[in-house]
């Protein structure tokens, strides 16, 4: 997992409530337990128009935000399957972070197993990002400060705002680990802890040698 300390990008714009799992890559690109090569099939069902080529309509294909690390949405986002690869599908096209004014439980705690940082905002910074979105705005994350700083085209800055994340998820984000990688980076620990009450369970001789506890 790529670790997150820093981050200034290009912000796309997203005017889409209840953005689910299935818009952001449908069934029929969850053949492969592979978490790379799955880009082609982020909002395909947007993306593309019928014969395959690009939809220009589309957000995302515009020249301005193809590129862009940081998506910009409403509520509810990640809503409906569980699927692990919507999660996937986004890292791999190259999103970093996300803003969003509420996402789906189990699509947040994906994000932050996999690296893709989940910043819930307000209702008014929601607003402030669509009375701007004919602009082209970079936006700084730092998460050691939890602070996020908006930017115009001319680098002016716009805006700034903090967002709240668990010590334990910053942790994870800025060290690039995920839960397991972050018990492994225990284990000594973890294998001291067990030595150590093995041997107070064999001390207090908790198993007669009838094998019930006395």
């Amino acid at each position: 997992m790529q670790a997150f300390k820093t981050l200034t990008g290009v912000a796309a714009p997203l005017d889409i409530m209840n953005v689910d799992t299935d818009m952001i890559i449908p069934k029929q690109y969850l053949k492969t337990i592979k978490r790379t090569g799955l880009g082609t099939g982020l909002f395909s069902e947007m993306r593309y128009k019928e014969d395959g080529s690009d939809n220009p309509d589309f957000v995302l294909n515009k020249p301005a935000y193809r590129k862009a690390e940081i998506l910009v949405a409403g509520d509810n986002f990640g809503c409906g399957s569980s699927r692990e690869h919507a999660v996937w599908v986004m890292a791999d096209w190259g999103y970093r972070a996300v803003l969003a004014r509420s996402f789906a439980p189990i699509f947040r705690q994906n994000a932050l197993s996999n690296g893709l940082v989940p910043i819930v905002i307000s209702a008014e910074i929601l607003s402030f990002f669509e009375e701007n979105r004919n602009s082209i705005l970079n936006v700084g994350i730092d998460l050691l400060s939890l602070s996020v700083t908006v930017f115009d085209s001319n680098s002016i800055c716009l805006k700034t705002f903090s967002f709240k994340l668990d010590a334990f998820d910053v942790h994870c984000l800025r060290h690039g680990l995920d839960t397991l990688s972050f018990l492994r980076s225990h284990s000594m620990a973890i294998d001291a802890f067990v030595s150590k009450n093995r041997s107070q369970f064999h001390s207090l001789n908790v198993f007669n040698s009838g094998g019930h506890a006395p």
